[in-house]
Order: structure tokens, then C-alpha cells, then sequence
């Protein structure tokens, strides 16, 4: 510790903040905890125990890593007052601040909010809120204070294997309420200019590089130069995210230490440069220090001009370090550097430690520090003798360019790999030579173009267009290489979230692989950390066990369920949609669900009906799977989504297959399915139909003894013609008809099927519950009821001879469910 006192600290900090959030303890127990390590370590210090001391201190920065996210387990006051009033109409005052463009012309606004009104009372409240304004007619920025009209509401997330936590992650920033407004006519602006004048400053800078950007760039060169010069992603294409993603090279988007060694650099010349054109200085200050120091203002600033994003952070702080080591005339310790750039940004925000940009900023700078001593000596043994390079000087230096960028590309790709795999179900098969090829046009080309834009702007604005002109040409020559080479066959393989073990396993060959270079012991240590690895990165795939599983997961407002058969083939029936086309269901939700859940082969996709909330995924999943089948209820239909599906899945060789009532019945791994509805005629006549809920296609799974009916949405018409042409409709498990909506779900539909277990794939609005007539059916025929918005996603197995239920909240796994399962009753509801 005495050597790496910072990175010791770092690490004992962030394990404190990463046993928090997964193991609880409470606050008294830290407390005392933290009062004992205090005391023992002031104690050791005084007695010069140097050990114990150490463990105490180790021990201390650990409770301190706890009590610093104990807040975020529990929701703050003024949250909880505001219960009575979600959903509710309510006027809100608050200060903007801060604003984010979104794609589809959309505007988020962060909001700090003063107080809220509603109709009979006027609530403190000092939180933020985010707001959503889909079609915005003004322009806001930091410091405004608005009052505006609007229903708040809770942050909801998708409850599934491997789906993002949104929640979770909104609260590590502070908010805890949401509000969405289809345009700005309730919001009235009250103040112009509230809010710090420096972050004012900032502000009004921001907008006019972001204005010289708009005005002379179209898109997509436009949304690039946002994101490297200003940090702003959010307009990016997803198609082109995708693209860098699938090229290895999505670190290039974000602001990092490249950008801010560019800035330091530049800085520090510019500095050396005025000081020398005063010699008296000299006599007072040594010049290079002094240009170290005055270069230290320029990166602050535009670390804040480009947000205090994390990678940003830690780049300016490990600089601020290597020049006060410089000044005080220390040796620099680049591990002791990111040690202190991790404890600053994990004290001044705890929750940072799980965000996906911290682990990989700093799981890759981590690994290049590690690998920098082995590969400088592994070029100076290629490079030869001194006497040698003394001749081949230009060809030395390209060497040593093209070698530094080759192991730094293979290091740093290695070193994010695993947590690629895990939050992104990617790796890139291209990662080290994309990088060769454009780090130098991006990143030395395109970047200080932008960055020279930035600080030219308020000299000459034509000079400033002309760079921003030449960092676009750049950018436009390299996404016409990205655009081809991302197309590749087999450029990106598709992965299964890698397990806990397999993660730490590759970390620690990682580690211990420059290790062998010096200790031949760790040579067997290393080779097998590498043997677990790969044993846990390729185990069998989990469902092939003899039973079948049936997954709804939770899509919203929606239907998407997976069958999982007994020998490991799987089907999906829907795949959910929102409304919003800036939001792809299957993309988002469906597809990592299904590989967090280690499904490898996807055999069948299904269409219930042509409606969004069941299709929109469906194209996602058809381009990250490789399908067999398509089952539709109609193959013609004029719909234009539905008929870009038909259109995909024949260019990707489906079967495209229209069953109606009649076919015969498939078996598949000692699994029956039938098919109920439609009818010919209805699947004949489905142009006609203006109701498309009741051509849904109506498919009964049963092994062994138990049953599974998925009825789409069809409503009591369609329940009513099943009846009369179905002699066995009985079924364990009932998939709700139309989400439990009105209109279906009928009482001699209910007693046809006797279930056992009724799942409802919903999410009421505006807090209000499900129809109480509905409800009540079942209640009154103790079916147990299982619903998506309350139990996350919900898996039921069969052996073919018992039935076994798992819901995926509250513990955000699957975990049994209590038998007999008590009836389900939101707050409020009858």
C-alpha cells in the first residue's frame, strides 16, 4: 500500500460501494463498523503497527465505499410524499438543468425541481425530474426556471433476464420521477438566466458550437462531430452506433483520453509558446512548469464542456496528476494516478462504479498500464541494437508507431472483451484492424479538426466553419469504409452474456499473463484461469434438460413469449412494440432476454396478428437469430410493418407458413401444438377485417399433462366461434386474451378452459388497474394470477407431470413462487 497507496484505496473504496448494492448491511452496522477501523487505524498509527494500521485503513475506506451508496437502496422524502399524486394532473416549477437533443427531434430536459401544485395544495419538493418533449417550439437551456403542466410518474423498466435496469439507473442519477408531454404549450418560462454564471457561460458556448455544427453539416457527419467534440450521442443514427460496435471501434464516439491529451498537448505548446515571449518570467518560474500549470485550464474547461462524462473525468484527472507529480519533482506512477482518478470520481459519485462507461474506461486504461513494460520491451528486442536504428531512423518510427497502435488496439480490445459480451451480447472480430485503420483518421485527424474548431469559434468563425468543414470530409470518408466492412459476413459474432465466473476467470489470465514474463510460476496459474475461461464461455446451452419452459416477458403493453423445448429448440410468439419508433422492442428487450437466457437456437417466430405491440420486434430477432420458420396468421395483409417482415424473412430464406384451424398438429420434442384459429374463411378474408384481434392465430402447446393456450387478443366474438368448433380446449396456463382488456376473457370461455394459471401480459396506464369485471372472473374461479407489470417476466416449467412457476421479481431473478400463490392486487385496486 505504501507504494500504490491511491489504487489500494480505490480498490478497497469500490468494493465497499459493490457490496452495498448486491449485499445490504445496515447503516448502524457501518457505523460501528467504520468507528472501529477509525480507531484501531489512528491507534496502529501511533503504536507504528504499519500492517495493522494498513488493514484498518484498508477497512475504513471499505464501510466509507458502503455508507456512500447506502441512500440510493431507499427512495427519498420527497418521492414517498408524492405518491398520492402520481399520474394526477399537477404543475411543477423547476430550473433546467440540463438539455439533451434526441434523435427524432425530441428534447429531454433535466429538471431541479422547486415545488409542485396540484389542485388542492402546494407540495415542496427539491429532487430532479426528467421531461420528455416530443415536439418542442422553443429553445431551452441551463439556468432557465419554468413552470410547467404535466403527470408525473415513476420510472417503469422492463423486468427480464439480461434487460437494462432504467430504473436503477436514473436513481444513480438523482431521479427518481419522469414526465413525458407531447409538445411545450403547457410549459411557460418564468427566468431567463438563473444558475451559476460559469456553467452559464458554459452553456452559451455549447449552444454556439452546437449551432456552427448544425447550420453547416447535414447528417450523419453532423451527429459525429456533436459526439466527439461535445459528447452529445444522443442524435446519433442507432445504425451507425451499430456499425462501430460492430467494427470494435465504439470507444472512437467518446470523449477520453485521447481528446484530452490532444487538448493538454496543444495547451502546453500554446503556453511554452506566449511565456517564452516573456524572458523575465524566467528568472521566477521554470517555463516548462509553468506551461504545465496554465495547461491544466484548458482541459478543465472542456471537460465541462463536454458534460463531466466519466471517461472524461478520469483522463483530466490523471493528467492534473502527472503534472503535480512533475512540479513537485515525484516519479509519476501511472497505477497510482488511475487509483486516485478512481477514488475522486467514485467519492463524488458512488454509482458510478456500475456504470458501463467506468468499468470500461477503466478496465482499459488499467490493462494498458499493466502491458506497457512487457511490449516496450518486446519492440526494443525486435528494434535490435542502438547502433542498428541509428540507419533506418523514419522506418524506425513507423515501426514503433504501428507497433505501439497494434498492441494497444490488441491489449485494450482484450481487456473490454467481457464486458462487451455481458451488456452487449457482441465481440468484433474486426476490433484490432479497424482500429489501426481509423484511430489515426478519427482520432489524430478528425478530432483536433473539431477541437481547433472549438477554440477558433470566437476569433473567426469562417475559420472555424472551414475546420468543422475538414473534420466532416474525414468522417464522411470513414463511415464509407466503416459502412462496407460492418456489412461483412462473420465481421461480429453474437454471444451469450458470459457468466460471473467466466468474467473474473479472463480477468485474471489477463492479470496474470504479463506476470509470466518475470515469474515462471505464474505460468500454470495463468494457463488455468485462461482453461476456466473458456470452459465457462462455452458450456452446453442451459435448457436441454427434458423439460419445457414457457418465458412471458415483460414487453409493456405487449405480448412476447418464448417456448423452450425440451431438447434446447426454442420458438418465439410475438415480440413486442411500443409506439415510439425511436424505441426497437426486440433490439432492446427481446433479443437479450433470449441470450441472457442462453438460447442459441431459435427455430420459429410467430405473428399473432399484424398489430405493432406484437410484431415490432420481430425484425430485430429475425436479424440476430437465424430462424427457421415463420408462422403468420395471414400472409397478406396491408400493413406496411408487417409486410417489410413478410419482405425480410422470405430475403433471409424463412418459411413463411399461414396455419389455420385444421392443420395438422406438429410435434416437436414430445410437445403437441395445435392450432385453434383462424378459421380458412377468416384467414381468407383477413384484407376485410377491420378488427384484426380476432384473426389472431390461437396455438395450444400440451406435454404430458399439462397445457399451455396462447389466444392473442381475440375478444368474446372469437372465444365464443372456439367454443363451438374446439371439443378440448382445457389448458394449465391461459395466456390472457387482449391483455385482460374489456370485451374478452368471457365466462363460458373461462369455464371451457378451467385454468389453473392465468397470465396477463400488460401495463395498465396512468396507475389505474386492469378491469375489475375482468379480475373478478378469475377471482372468482381462484385462478392464480400472474402479470407481467407486477411480476416481471414470468417462466413456468413441466416435466410433463408437474408444473413449476418462477417469477423474475422481486430479486430481478428467477426465483419460485410461495404455493398457494395469494391473489395479486395492485394498490388501489378493488
Amino acid at each position: 500500500m505504501l507504494r500504490r497507496p491511491s489504487a489500494v484505496l480505490a480498490i478497497a473504496y469500490g468494493a465497499g460501494i459493490f457490496i452495498e448494492r448486491y449485499y445490504p448491511v445496515s447503516s448502524r452496522v457501518l457505523l460501528g463498523a467504520g468507528a472501529c477501523a477509525l480507531v484501531l487505524a489512528l491507534g496502529c498509527i501511533c503504536l507504528r503497527r504499519a500492517a495493522a494500521g494498513t488493514a484498518a485503513v484498508v477497512l475504513l475506506a471499505a464501510v466509507l465505499g458502503a455508507l456512500a451508496y447506502a441512500p440510493f437502496h431507499d427512495l427519498p422524502a420527497h418521492v414517498r410524499q408524492l405518491a398520492g399524486v402520481l399520474h394526477s394532473p399537477v404543475f411543477v416549477e423547476a430550473e433546467v438543468k440540463r438539455t439533451e437533443p434526441l434523435a427524432s427531434g425530441a428534447l429531454r430536459l433535466t429538471l431541479a425541481c422547486d415545488c409542485i401544485e396540484t389542485p388542492n395544495e402546494q407540495l415542496p419538493c427539491s429532487g430532479l425530474v426528467q421531461a420528455t418533449l416530443q415536439k418542442p417550439s422553443r429553445t431551452y437551456h441551463y439556468g432557465q426556471r419554468l413552470r410547467l403542466g404535466c403527470r408525473l410518474r415513476r420510472p417503469r423498466n422492463f423486468n427480464n433476464p439480461g434487460g437494462f435496469d432504467y430504473e436503477r439507473f436514473l436513481a444513480h442519477r438523482g431521479i427518481y420521477l419522469t414526465t413525458f408531454l407531447n409538445n411545450d404549450r403547457s410549459i411557460i418560462v418564468l427566468r431567463e438566466n438563473g444558475g451559476h454564471p460559469f456553467l452559464r457561460a458554459l452553456e452559451r458556448y455549447r449552444s454556439g458550437l452546437r449551432s456552427l455544427i448544425c447550420d453547416r453539416l447535414a447528417s450523419p457527419e453532423r451527429d459525429l462531430v456533436l459526439a466527439l467534440l461535445l459528447g452529445e450521442k444522443q442524435t446519433l443514427d442507432p445504425q451507425i452506433k451499430d456499425r462501430f460496435a460492430r467494427l470494435g471501434v465504439a470507444h472512437l464516439l467518446a470523449i477520453s483520453g485521447l481528446h484530452i491529451g490532444i487538448v493538454s498537448g496543444l495547451a502546453f505548446a500554446l503556453a511554452c509558446f506566449v511565456l517564452r515571449r516573456f524572458p523575465r518570467l524566467f528568472l521566477y518560474v521554470v517555463l516548462w512548469k509553468a506551461a504545465a500549470v496554465l495547461a491544466l485550464v484548458p482541459v478543465a474547461v472542456y471537460c465541462c464542456i463536454a458534460g463531466l462524462q466519466i471517461p472524461t473525468l478520469r483522463s483530466g484527472i490523471m493528467i492534473a496528476v502527472c503534472i503535480a507529480c512533475l512540479l513537485i519533482n515525484r516519479r509519476q506512477d501511472a497505477l497510482n494516478a488511475l487509483g486516485l482518478a478512481c477514488c475522486i470520481i467514485l467519492v463524488w459519485m458512488p454509482a458510478s462504479l456500475f456504470e458501463i462507461s467506468f468499468q470500461l474506461s477503466f478496465g482499459a486504461v488499467l490493462f494498458l498500464i499493466l502491458y506497457a513494460a512487457p511490449v516496450q520491451k518486446l519492440i526494443a528486442a525486435i528494434e535490435g541494437p542502438a547502433s542498428a536504428q541509428r540507419t533506418r531512423r523514419p522506418a524506425l518510427w513507423l515501426y514503433r508507431f504501428l507497433g505501439g497502435t497494434l498492441a494497444a488496439s490488441v491489449i485494450a480490445s482484450a481487456a473490454t472483451a467481457p464486458l462487451t459480451a455481458y451488456y452487449f451480447q457482441q465481440l468484433s472480430l474486426a476490433g484490432i484492424l479497424s482500429n489501426i485503420i481509423l484511430i489515426p483518421s478519427i482520432g489524430f485527424g478528425a478530432v483536433p479538426c473539431a477541437l481547433a474548431a472549438a477554440v477558433l469559434l470566437p476569433l473567426s468563425e469562417p475559420a472555424a466553419a472551414a475546420l468543422v468543414h475538414a473534420a466532416a470530409l474525414i468522417l464522411e470518408q470513414s463511415l464509407l469504409w466503416i459502412g462496407y466492412w460492418s456489412d461483412a459476413p462473420m465481421i461480429c459474432a453474437q454471444v451469450a452474456p458470459p457468466s460471473a465466473a467466466a468474467i473474473a476467470a479472463c480477468y485474471a489470465a489477463l492479470t496474470l499473463l504479463p506476470l509470466c514474463l518475470r515469474k515462471r510460476s505464474m505460468v500454470a496459474a495463468c494457463l488455468l484461469c485462461t482453461a476456466a475461461a473458456v470452459v465457462c464461455l462455452h458450456a452446453p446451452p442451459k435448457h436441454s434438460d427434458g423439460q419445457l419452459r414457457v418465458t412471458f416477458l415483460d414487453v409493456g403493453h405487449g405480448d412476447a413469449a418464448v417456448i423452450e423445448f425440451p431438447q434446447g429448440r426454442a420458438m418465439l410468439i410475438d415480440s413486442g412494440g411500443l409506439r415510439s419508433d425511436r424505441f426497437d422492442a426486440g433490439e432492446s428487450i427481446v433479443v437479450p432476454a433470449l441470450r441472457a437466457m442462453g438460447i442459441r437456437d431459435l427455430a420459429w417466430l410467430v405473428i399473432s396478428h399484424p398489430h405493432h405491440d406484437h410484431m415490432g420486434g420481430m425484425r430485430a430477432v429475425m436479424e440476430a437469430f437465424q430462424p427457421e420458420e415463420l408462422w403468420v396468421p395471414a400472409e397478406q395483409y396491408p400493413e406496411a410493418n408487417f409486410a417489410a417482415i413478410i419482405a425480410t424473412a422470405r430475403k433471409q430464406g424463412l418459411a413463411v407458413r399461414a396455419p389455420v384451424f385444421g392443420t395438422p398438429a406438429l410435434s416437436i420434442d414430445g410437445a403437441t401444438i395445435e392450432f385453434l384459429s383462424p378459421d380458412v374463411r377468416q384467414a381468407a378474408a383477413a384484407r376485410a377485417y377491420h378488427d384484426l384481434n380476432d384473426i389472431s392465430l390461437v396455438i395450444k402447446i400440451s406435454y404430458g399433462a399439462h397445457a399451455f393456450l396462447f389466444t392473442g387478443d381475440i375478444g368474446a366474438r372469437q372465444e365464443h366461434a372456439l367454443l363451438e368448433r374446439s371439443r378440448d380446449l382445457r389448458a394449465r396456463v391461459l395466456k390472457v386474451p387482449h391483455h385482460g382488456k374489456r370485451g374478452s376473457s368471457s365466462q363460458a370461455f373461462l369455464d371451457a378452459i378451467k385454468p389453473e394459471s392465468a397470465v396477463f401480459s400488460c401495463r395498465p396506464y396512468a396507475g389505474r388497474d386492469l378491469p375489475a369485471d375482468v379480475l373478478s372472473r378469475y377471482r372468482q374461479r381462484a385462478v392464480q394470477e400472474l402479470r407481467t407489470d407486477v411480476h416481471g417476466a414470468i417462466q413456468i416449467t413441466s416435466d410433463g407431470a408437474q408444473l413449476a412457476k418462477y417469477t423474475f421479481l422481486p430479486q430481478r431473478r428467477f426465483t419460485a413462487l410461495p404455493l398457494p400463490q395469494p391473489v395479486c392486487r395492485l394498490p388501489g385496486s378493488p
